[in-house]
């Protein structure tokens, strides 16, 4: 079963969804508030589920030997109970409607309500640090090879301004570098925009940690 948006998942199984947010590039061309030109990027919404729904009889064999993955077992078992119920319902208005309404699937809200919050928390995290971040107005790609190239450019910073080769194909214009945003447009950089972008992601990634680890101990 396909959900369009969040809030169009049902309340007793929404909380094992979340919505990723992908932008890609359009043909349209737009202009930025500083003058220049850049593709208009298209932002999509698709809701997925947090938990990795393994083949149950696998999940069964795991959990009985080991107990750790009972949560998943009950999880999963839950989860796909209440999608089946979803698929069988009747008509609205029926006799069998009404009595479908009263099969509604329960779950053990005590054993998993802590613990899916820790995986959504944790999974929340690692998808967020990676994600596109906007400082000074501009998108930069923040996965964890951009970051080393956002780095390693501050680190080797005097050599690449001074560069003839880099100066010669105008990577470095007035002090500044070349650099390729989120939407595959370029714009030069100052070294402290590049430091600001670091420092921005640093901040994001404590931020995440203390919103996991708060979640955590709830």
């Amino acid at each position: 079963m396909i959900f369009t948006t969040l809030a169009k998942v049902p309340l007793p199984i929404r909380n094992q969804y979340y919505e990723e947010v992908t932008s890609e590039p359009t043909k349209n061309i737009i202009k930025r508030e500083d003058g220049s030109f850049a593709p208009e990027l298209l932002e999509t919404v698709t809701v997925l589920p947090f938990i990795n729904h393994l083949d149950r009889k696998a999940l069964i064999n795991r959990a009985n030997i080991n107990e750790a993955y009972s949560l998943e077992l009950a999880i999963h078992t839950f989860h796909e109970e209440y999608l089946m119920w979803l698929r069988l319902e009747p008509l609205l208005g029926t006799e069998d409607h009404i009595n479908w309404l009263s099969l509604e699937p329960k779950k053990n809200t005590v054993f998993i309500t802590k613990n899916i919050k820790i995986k959504q928390g944790k999974l929340l995290r690692n998808n967020q640090r990676y994600s596109l971040i906007e400082v000074d107005g501009l998108t930069f790609d923040s996965d964890e090879q951009s970051y080393k190239n956002l780095v390693g450019s501050l680190a080797n910073w005097t050599t690449l301004i001074n560069d003839s080769s880099l100066l010669e194909r105008q990577a470095i214009v007035d002090g500044k570098l070349l650099w390729v945003l989120a939407d595959n447009s370029t714009v030069y950089l100052t070294q402290q925009q590049i430091q600001n972008v670091v420092d921005a992601i640093a901040v994001r990634v404590v931020n995440l940690q203390l919103d996991y680890m708060a979640v955590k101990n709830t």
